[in-house]
């Protein structure tokens, strides 16, 4: 069974790095942040990892 995770604000500093570690560990990843799916270092992490990667586009503080 694999282990599922969810990081809100990934794409740079603790998230980033948080992110790289589950990744290194075999845990299922979603990243999400305002350009998820624009930002290169996570775009290559997909690309490394696109099993075990999913990059999605949300921004928190977007009321509609």
């Amino acid at each position: 069974m694999s282990v599922k995770v969810w990081i809100i604000g990934g794409s740079s500093g603790i998230g980033l790095e948080l992110c790289k570690l589950y990744l290194q560990n075999d845990y299922q990843v979603i990243v999400s942040s305002r350009n998820a799916t624009q930002s290169e270092t996570l775009i290559e992490l997909q690309i490394l990892n696109p099993e075990k990667l999913t990059l999605l586009d949300l921004d928190v503080s977007d009321t509609k």
